[in-house]
């Protein structure tokens, strides 16, 4: 197979421009290398996208400048894309290294030691060929020859550039002798979540003044006390040694930063520095209850307003800050490695859970934002592994029949027909709270959670268990369905020898190596999962920007978390958009769970929330509105 390896250099990038202009393209192919200005490089461009395959380092960001400098090439670009032409040689490294349990860290061959690895062009080059790169030199001065013809540019930054693409062909002919399946349908995803970084998501300058005022607010309720206790000072800042004291007066001995146990507390000179004094940990503790807050339905203690003070003052400092912009620009993670995406800058997939934090998103005027999200994605990934290695899933056939797989586990435990436990908690609220604890056991025994674990894991869906009453929970769960037992008998057969564990996903197409036992239980529904949410973003960014007969052209994605896409359409076709889009995200997911497809259901807000249901007038879907 040819392959020729593009790369750009442009006007620099600056917030709100993650595509800027092009100022040169340097190209490099297994009949040499070459160098064009911006003014010529349009046939060189067009001519590799529409025929050829093509490597890159940061695809979604070249990209993204070709589809910038000529909007008419964009359909050849979803189309190179969906054919698998498209190549990165960052992505494929990713993807090696997982297959061989070296995913971001490789062992000092002298000591033994995990040591970080980074995944640049010059990180990549040097690992493969030990030649370092010159990447800070000319990166970002090619705006001073923006206008400047070729023939008179000095000759280091014509070097620079040429060099940048012909050590990416070297290092994708290298990447061929190793395994990296799945890696073209990774670089689809993540061209879908570069168009999201590059669109951002609106913020609501109202909404982040009420979440000002109610952080502010709500710090004076509680500063007071906790100076009376001396854990804040004068000066409002808090005094960790105090707080730590108080933990360990109190009996929190045994939480540490890890959660786990503090083993070695006597043996330590300092032990109290390892205590915890995050949310959990610090509501975990016996203090009594001594204060009302507005974020908190019942009294709170002086070590869980402590907590609460350190959150808030986070607030201002984090959420509050950042949403001044009137639009959020996030950075994505395309691949960690369970397949699933992250997100920095300002991490909008892991929002806040204060109220009023998520609300300071919106679309923007006259806009809507169409949001879907899967429903019980991973338990139908999980079922599809277990049909697929092991014949059969009396979960995903559960799943397939309608039946609330919830209220089966939890009538379960309850000693209760199902049919009984579904007709009595309509109107019992004890009994309809307990489908709390069912919810838990479904999601948390599947990553081969064992019972102390599981203890702590219910907890954060608000629930106290003892270690005995798990592994009850657990036994009740294996003879609900039955091929838990099989599943795990299976991952644990999967052992690399050493300790680890390694879990190959057919439907996925990647091997991950060197895992611990959880992890591997986890790879098999979080990955497919993963790559699935990706299939579908790449489906419906296509039709943003290609389809001029689909409902979404000419909208935009502002956000993907995990199971949940967001897009921001017209409020007049705001129906018609809610629905293609749930229906792409069904189809996307199709390919990894035949057997138990994944209902994806749509909705209409105007400002971001977790809240809204689904309205209907006149059978179409209209937005969501928080009335007070």
């Amino acid at each position: 197979m040819n392959i020729v390896s593009l790369d750009t250099e442009t006007l620099l990038i600056r917030p709100g421009l993650l595509a800027p202009e092009l100022v040169c393209l340097s190209w490099a192919d297994g009949t040499g290398s070459g160098l064009e200005h911006r003014t010529t490089a349009r046939s060189k461009i067009e001519a590799t996208i529409r025929k050829e395959h093509s490597t890159y380092a940061n695809a979604p960001f070249d990209l993204g400048v070709f589809g910038n400098a000529h909007p008419d090439l964009i359909p050849d670009i979803f189309q190179a894309l969906a054919d698998d032409r498209i190549h990165d040689v960052q992505m494929r490294e990713k993807l090696i290294d997982i297959s061989h349990g070296t995913f971001r860290f490789s062992e000092d061959p002298e000591t033994g030691e995990a040591k970080p690895k980074g995944y640049s062009l010059a990180q990549l080059v040097f690992r493969h060929f030990g030649r370092l790169m010159e990447k800070e030199k000319y990166r970002l001065r090619y705006h001073d020859l923006y206008y400047v013809p070729l023939v008179n540019w000095p000759e280091g930054p014509k070097k620079y550039a040429t060099t940048d693409a012909i050590e990416t062909l070297e290092v994708h002919l290298v990447q061929d002798e190793k395994r990296c399946e799945n890696a073209c349908a990774q670089v689809r995803g993540h061209w879908a979540l570069h168009l999201i970084e590059a669109w951002g998501f609106a913020t609501d300058q109202a909404a982040v003044d009420t979440l000002e005022r109610r952080v502010r607010d709500e710090i004076e309720q509680i500063v007071s006390y906790l100076q009376e206790a001396k854990l804040v000072r004068s000066d409002r800042s808090r005094d960790i040694k105090a707080a730590k004291q108080r933990m360990w007066d109190l009996g929190g001995r045994d939480l540490t930063e890890t959660g786990e146990e503090l083993r070695i507390a006597d043996e330590l000179k300092d032990h109290k520095k390892y205590l915890s004094l995050n949310q959990e940990a610090c509501n975990s503790v016996p203090d009594e209850p001594c204060l009302t807050v507005a974020s908190s339905t019942a009294p709170i203690s002086v070590m869980a307003a402590y907590a609460l003070y350190s959150r808030l003052q986070s607030l201002l400092t984090g959420s509050v800050k950042h949403f001044r912009k009137p639009v959020m620009h996030c950075k994505f993670d395309p691949l960690k490695k369970t397949g699933r995406t992250g997100c920095s800058a300002i991490n909008l997939q892991n929002v806040r859970t204060y109220p009023g934090v998520r609300e300071c998103l919106r679309a923007r005027p006259g806009y809507v934002l169409a949001v879907a999200d899967y429903e019980m994605c991973e338990l139908r990934t999980h079922a599809q592994f277990c049909k697929d290695t092991l014949g059969f899933s009396d979960l995903g056939d559960a799943l397939n029949s309608g039946i609330d797989v919830h209220s089966k586990v939890t009538s379960n435990i309850l000693h209760m027909p199902y049919e009984q436990y579904c007709l009595e908690r309509k109107t019992d609220d004890v009994l309809n709270e307990f489908r709390t604890l069912g919810k838990a056991v479904n999601f948390g025994f599947p990553g081969g959670c064992g019972a102390l674990r599981f203890v702590d894991l219910a907890k954060g869906y608000g629930l106290t268990i003892t270690v005995e009453e798990a592994e009850k929970h657990k036994a009740l769960w294996k003879n609900t369905w039955t091929e838990m037992p099989a599943f795990f008998r299976l991952i644990s057969s999967q052992t690399t020898g050493d300790g680890f564990y390694y879990v190959y996903n057919e439907r996925a197409g990647r091997l991950h190596y060197r895992c611990l036992y959880t992890a591997a239980c986890n790879l098999t529904f979080q990955g497919p999962a993963a790559d699935g949410i990706k299939d579908a973003m790449f489906l419906i960014s296509r039709e943003q920007f290609c389809d001029k007969n689909s409902p979404l052209y000419g909208t935009r994605m502002v956000n993907e978390v995990h199971d949940e896409l967001i897009v921001e359409a017209p409020e007049s076709i705001g129906h018609e958009c809610a629905v293609r889009l749930s229906e792409l995200m069904e189809q996307g997911m199709l390919r990894y769970t035949p057997d138990y497809p994944v209902p994806a259901e749509p909705l209409l807000m105007y400002n971001w929330n977790k809240q809204a249901k689904q309205i209907f007038e006149n059978g179409r879907l209209v937005p969501w509105v928080d009335r007070p």
